[in-house]
């Protein structure tokens, strides 16, 4: 306020020389309105209270009433305004004479400044209304731009959902080129990946169901070829199979015209050789019949008497109780071939003077137990290697090991061979049995064992023991006459050793 006053001071200097009264009302009116602040009325009085000049509405100035005359600016309340009272300095006179003249009856000039706030609120005011307006406008342009980023991120967000339905059902076409908004980027990052990395499965999986229809393809033709390669074996093998029919018949026929002009052991071995033939070519699985041990094996080992003789081969058949307590489903035939060719393998050692053939069945496990022991040479090492671990199917020089080791394998049994050369060999076979079943069997009651070693009787006692409910021993000939006139007996049992072998026989 001060600097104003002082400002107006300055500025109607050069009018208060000329003396010019309207002029100088003009120039307090136009700095009034030119003024930064609110100004209401502006009016110059001289010493004595007298308008020396005055801009319009200074009716509302007070008649300046001064005690004392005002050295200094000063500022005093009026009702409502406030009043500013600036003396005018002696140098505003600029020293000319005749404007001292005419002031020397004052005691100086002062300046009225009258100020009303309440009435200037339009100078406030304005500035504030375009702040407000800046400011509204500048939140559309806020607002706006936020909704057009709302409605680009809802576009986005669409847009992304469209690309992960089109992932969700495997298109190929899923990936986002588009420019997002930032917030949105590695969410369309991670999208491109997993796209490519569905075109990459999507491709992969083609190219491995192509591979795989060509594999099928292949094999579909390698499966015809091999139907028609199978259908040619099998006309093949009909046709060997017809010819095997027809050679074994005539085999069949040569042996038994021949039985009357060739020794037994010609017989045997074309009779060997014509099973081994058989089991060859033979198509499992086999037909199995039941069977009681003892009563097939006896016909066999009786075929036997003759060729031991002429060998002096002691021959003993060793039989468990449970053979003719049990009886059992199996392939009697293959059986007895087995048995057969045990039979001949061990008369084939060098140097052969005993035999032994242990038959044993084992109900509980449905086993059958086959021991051959003979003294001799015994088997060689490639023999024992030959039945132990050779393939089904393999050729052997020697017939009845050859037999031997094929009916074995027909009929899933195991060999086992404990072979020392000058001692002789031990031949262990086991071989699974079906249907164990108890035999109906009227045992004996009273029964007469003889024999004349002491050391056998005490073994066929423990073998007899349980086939009857009263067993009697004797050894010695005198013995026996005596028991046998002494006492009826259901069954004699005797052991006695001719020159060939050592026979069996029941009374």
């Amino acid at each position: 306020m001060q600097q104003f006053a002082l400002g107006l001071q300055v500025s109607i200097r050069p009018l208060l020389q000329n003396n010019d009264q309207q002029l100088l009302n003009a120039q307090l009116n136009h700095l009034r309105f030119a003024s930064v602040i609110p100004v209401t009325a502006i009016a110059l009085y001289d010493g004595n209270g007298q308008v020396v000049g005055e801009t319009e509405a200074a009716t509302v100035l007070p008649q300046l009433e001064l005690e004392t005359p005002v050295t200094s600016f000063r500022i005093e309340p009026f009702a409502d305004a406030i009043i500013a009272i600036q003396p005018v300095s002696a140098s505003a006179l600029n020293g000319r004479t005749e404007v001292a003249s005419i002031r020397s009856d004052r005691d100086g000039l002062y300046l009225l400044i009258l100020l009303q706030p309440d009435s200037a609120h339009s100078i406030w005011l304005l500035p504030l209304l375009i702040t407000a307006c800046i400011g509204f406008v500048t939140v559309l342009i806020v607002s706006g731009s936020f909704l057009r980023s709302g409605q680009r991120l809802q576009t986005d967000i669409s847009l992304i959902s469209h690309k992960l339905s089109q992932l969700k059902q495997g298109q190929l076409n899923s990936r986002l080129q588009d420019e997002l908004v930032p917030e949105l980027l590695p969410l369309q990052q991670m999208l491109n990946e997993l796209a490519e990395r569905l075109r990459y499965n999507m491709q992969q999986a083609v190219d491995a169901s192509a591979k795989q229809q060509q594999e099928c393809d292949l094999a579909k033709i390698a499966e015809q070829q091999a139907l028609l390669q199978k259908e040619q074996l099998t006309q093949a093998y009909q046709q060997l199979l017809a010819q095997h029919t027809a050679h074994q018949h005539q085999l069949q026929q040569l042996i038994s015209q021949a039985t009357e002009i060739l020794p037994a052991e010609y017989i045997r071995t074309l009779s060997t050789y014509s099973a081994i033939y058989h089991l060859l070519l033979a198509q499992q699985p086999f037909d199995t019949q039941a069977m009681v041990l003892c009563d097939s094996v006896e016909s066999l080992i009786s075929g036997y008497a003759e060729q031991l003789a002429e060998k002096h081969i002691h021959f003993e058949l060793q039989e468990a109780a449970e053979n003719i307590k049990y009886s059992f489903r199996s392939t009697e035939a293959l059986l007895l071939q087995l048995i057969d060719a045990l039979l001949q393998t061990g008369m084939q050692f060098a140097a052969v003077s005993e035999i032994s053939l242990t038959l044993n069945t084992l109900a509980s496990s449905g086993q059958l137990h086959i021991k051959l022991r003979a003294d001799g040479e015994g088997l060689s090492a490639a023999a024992v290697q030959f039945l132990t671990t050779s393939s089904p199917g393999s050729y052997w020089p020697q017939l009845p090991v050859q037999l031997l080791k094929l009916a074995a394998d027909k009929l899933s049994a195991n060999i086992d061979v404990q072979s020392l050369q000058g001692v002789g060999s031990a031949i262990d076979v086991n071989l699974p049995v079906i249907g164990v079943e108890s035999t109906k069997l009227m045992l004996p009651e009273r029964v007469l064992l003889f024999d004349t070693q002491k050391t056998r009787l005490a073994q066929h006692k423990m073998q007899l023991d349980s086939l009857c409910k009263q067993l009697t021993l004797c050894h010695e000939l005198a013995d026996l006459e005596l028991k046998l006139k002494q006492q009826q007996w259901d069954k004699v049992v005797l052991f006695y050793l001719s020159q060939s072998s050592y026979h069996c026989g029941w009374k």
